[in-house]
């Protein structure tokens, strides 16, 4: 009886290795576990890194923020948070710096610059992405070369244009200057993003009779919204914060935007800090709203537009 029993111990089950008998994991368990483990400490280290930079980079945020409540006099000998916490730096920027104006004449220069610019953006990209258009190449060509014009060249030609027209010292001038120097880029990234749409889905609609116009409407404006959503980012972040072009061509008061009233503020021998910082909070606040709001958006439209279909 005594040895059968170990005869019987000794007979491996169908299936089964001398690890998992033994109760240890096997060689290929042991080795995946490992994997998972290394992999979990690389994915720590890099939130790590990743948690390290964001403090970091957020510190002027919160210093522009604390500072625009403080005195005038303890803005650079005072401690990180202020003494006594008052507001009247956003009082100043309201009644006697006028912010409001200057801010809705930036939320309507900005608004205009990214419906114009969205717009021609989807037509021209579509374009270079799926018509057979005459001087296709040389066309293309010449939208890449404008790209590598510097906006300061710009400046005496568009100021003179602008005067021609009409249109120095509007924010439509101030838009129409936008939109041409924008249009080019935004193009070229939308022509990414509709060249990355599945052509299947466009010549099921030919063979259904369906013409460009309602193919460009209901097929592929639709499937390029992330690309849409990042062109409108990138157009809201850089028309918001441009002080070149407004600062040149915009010079009555009322209908300056944000950028040129706030650089009014930096003065020569000396700065009123607390209300310079209370009028970048106000200006830079929107944007990180903004931002925000279409990040998931925006972070879609990235990845999308760096895969092509």
């Amino acid at each position: 009886m005594g040895a059968t029993t170990s005869v019987a111990r000794s007979v491996k089950a169908p299936g089964t290795s001398t690890s998992e008998r033994s109760g240890r994991p096997s060689a290929p368990l042991r080795r995946r576990k490992r994997r998972s483990a290394g992999s979990l400490a690389a994915r720590a280290l890099g939130y790590g890194v990743l948690s390290a930079l964001s403090a970091i980079s957020a510190v002027p945020l919160v210093w522009m923020v604390l500072t625009s409540f403080k005195r005038r006099d303890e803005v650079f000998g005072g401690g990180l948070l202020p003494s006594k916490w008052q507001g009247s730096a956003y009082a100043y920027i309201w009644q006697e710096l006028h912010i409001w104006q200057y801010f809705l004449n930036s939320v309507v220069v900005t608004a205009l610059t990214v419906v114009a610019v969205v717009v021609v953006s989807c037509f021209g990209g579509y374009a270079f992405a799926w018509l057979d258009i005459p001087a296709k190449r040389s066309l293309y060509a010449l939208l890449l070369s404008a790209l590598l014009i510097p906006a300061g060249i710009l400046l005496i030609p568009a100021f003179l244009e602008l005067r021609s027209f009409g249109l120095l010292n509007t924010r439509t001038g101030l838009s129409l200057v936008y939109i041409g120097t924008h249009v080019s880029f935004a193009i070229l990234l939308m022509r990414t993003f509709f060249e990355a749409a599945p052509g299947e889905l466009r010549e099921a609609a030919k063979i259904d009779g369906a013409g460009e116009v309602r193919i460009f409407r209901s097929i592929m404006v639709p499937l390029t919204g992330p690309g849409i959503a990042t062109v409108a980012i990138f157009q809201v972040l850089t028309t918001w914060n441009e002080l070149l072009f407004a600062n040149a061509f915009i010079q009555s008061q009322d209908r300056q935007p944000l950028q040129p009233g706030l650089y009014s503020l930096v003065g020569q021998h000396s700065t009123n800090w607390p209300a310079l910082t209370a009028a970048l909070t106000v200006a830079v606040a929107p944007v990180i709203v903004f931002y925000v709001f279409m990040q998931r958006q925006f972070v879609a439209g990235v990845t999308a537009g760096s895969v092509k279909g």
